[in-house]
């Protein structure tokens, strides 16, 4: 009986995560020798309550509540706090913790786990910072900018996007069933897209869409694939242009020269 307590405790101290069991009101009684050689902690000062000493300040209240509701509850759970490990330094773990019934489904015992992650908590981290900081660029940029899926699907747009339209994001995803572009345009718009979606080809248009008053202004559209190692189209990046302006100064070009035709015309008509 002592070689199998031997084996299993063996067994346990060598698991490659840091394991744990508590009685029935959630106290602790065994930490395997993982467990005990990050925290720096003996036997004696982590059974009980002792563990605590290494949760981070900031997790311990949230953590030992969850811990008292699961054991009420006698239902296994999980949650994610920081563990002090022997040399000072925090990391962040994931705890789990499952009771263990006997053949009549009575509770006699609790077994956990402390899982390691915090190196998926820096990638998170540095994945929102660097998504926060994409953001920052994409709302600086001095025009209307959106990403489509590599089938054609709005995927996200930036803030000026938003603030013209007057909608939702969500309500942008149909664009095409929208007023968003002038229904004089649309079935030209639509041709082109599928036509950039079909073959790759760089997606270039000019056409009028309604700004959050009803107006409808001229826009610039051009759309850019964006490829993969294997030059597999992983999405489009698409800008819009404000060009009423220039819209504007065409029309009065093209309105002054035919009126300077109509004059050239009626003085060589009055001078035959």
């Amino acid at each position: 009986m002592k070689t199998t307590e031997d084996q299993l405790r063996a067994i346990i101290d060598t698991i490659p995560v840091l394991a744990w069991s508590a009685d029935l009101d959630g106290s602790a009684d065994f930490f395997n020798q993982r467990w005990l050689d990050f925290a720096g902690l003996s036997v004696r000062e982590a059974r009980g309550w002792g563990w605590t000493a290494a949760v981070h300040a900031d997790d311990l209240n949230r953590l030992t509540k969850y811990w008292q509701s699961i054991v009420a509850a006698a239902e296994p759970g999980e949650i994610e706090a920081r563990l002090r490990r022997a040399d000072g330094e925090y990391r962040w773990f994931l705890f789990r913790a499952n009771p263990f019934r006997d053949e009549s489904g009575n509770i006699v015992k609790w077994y956990g786990t402390n899982t390691d992650i915090e190196d998926r908590k820096r990638a998170e981290d540095a994945l929102r910072v660097s998504e926060r900081s994409s953001r920052l660029i994409v709302d600086s940029i001095p025009g209307l900018v959106c990403t489509m899926s590599a089938s054609g699907e709005l995927e996200l747009v930036n803030r000026q996007v938003l603030e013209y339209f007057g909608k939702t994001f969500e309500e942008l995803k149909d664009w095409a069933m929208s007023d968003a572009v002038h229904p004089a345009d649309l079935p030209g718009v639509i041709a082109a897209w599928t036509r950039s979606l079909e073959t790759g080809e760089r997606y270039e248009i000019e056409h009028r869409i309604r700004r959050a008053d009803g107006e409808y202004l001229w826009f610039q559209t051009r759309g850019l694939p964006v490829r993969d190692a294997d030059n597999g189209i992983l999405g489009w990046h698409i800008l819009l242009t404000d060009i009423a302006e220039r819209k504007r100064a065409e029309a009065l070009l093209a309105a002054e020269k035919q009126t300077l035709e109509m004059l050239a015309n009626g003085a060589k008509a009055f001078l035959l």
